[in-house]
């Protein structure tokens, strides 16, 4: 059985050539729960992307340094994806959107390519696709789709659905929660509020690279403590955020 991802005085900076260190995380402390979604809130620039690198113990480019304690507890390693922002960046363009798929699908996987492309609503003309010509939104839910079949036993994901309207934000959302009921702990760092009351569970806000709040999502939103969060979830609410 997996156990929680507990993470305790995690800090990271990233050195300026000529100049003090940058902080980028700052004495973050987090446990994440498998089988449960768990909510990375925060404005654009708050440390979401920074946070899910060091979780998976990777430094993402610009001489960042971490401290503190953030190993996943993964017995044999390789159990955790993290999926970025950017699908291109992880995709082979010369590939066909349904090999991208099939390739990392485990021997025993629930379903098949086609399975899961359908459940993303990859329309079936664009399976033999390379990946090179999908659009933004087409890549990004095909990669999804990858890692969803994979079942990790953890998955990362940074602004899942930057490029989905509501509609397929909802089902994404429905695919992940899913993944979490059958084991799977989920961590999602993202802004959109719509995507993250479709998913729920428990929140954590960070602002300036700290954990200023946490608590499950409806509670988090309808009462907001620390005055970041308040000015967050207002600016949502008005159509505006960050």
């Amino acid at each position: 059985m997996t156990a929680p991802l507990r993470i305790s005085g995690l800090a990271a900076a990233v050195r300026i050539p000529g100049r003090a260190p940058r902080r980028l995380l700052d004495s973050v402390e987090l446990e994440l729960k498998p089988g449960t979604v768990s909510l990375v809130l925060g404005a654009s620039g708050s440390g979401k992307t920074t946070l899910l690198h060091a979780l998976m113990n990777e430094a993402p480019p610009g001489g960042v340094v971490f401290s503190g304690t953030a190993r996943l507890p993964l017995a044999p390693p390789g159990q955790a994806v993290l999926l970025p922002q950017d699908p291109a960046a992880s995709m082979d363009p010369r590939q066909r959107a349904i090999d991208l798929v099939r390739e990392v699908l485990p021997r025993r996987a629930s379903r098949s390519a086609e399975a899961l492309l359908e459940a993303f609503a990859v329309p079936t003309t664009f399976w033999g696709a390379r990946a090179g010509a999908l659009s933004v939104g087409l890549a990004q839910r095909v990669q999804l789709a990858a890692v969803v079949g994979m079942e990790p036993a953890w998955l990362l994901l940074d602004e899942p659905t930057s490029a989905q309207d509501r509609l397929r934000a909802r089902g994404v959302a429905a695919e992940l929660k899913a993944l979490a009921a059958r084991g799977s702990g989920v961590i999602v760092a993202t802004h959109d509020l719509f995507f993250a009351r479709a998913l729920g569970g428990c929140a954590h806000f960070l602002n300036e690279g700290g954990v200023v709040e946490s608590a499950e999502l409806e509670e988090l939103l309808l009462q907001p403590r620390h005055p970041a969060t308040a000015v967050f979830v207002a600016a949502d609410c008005k159509g505006g955020l960050p």
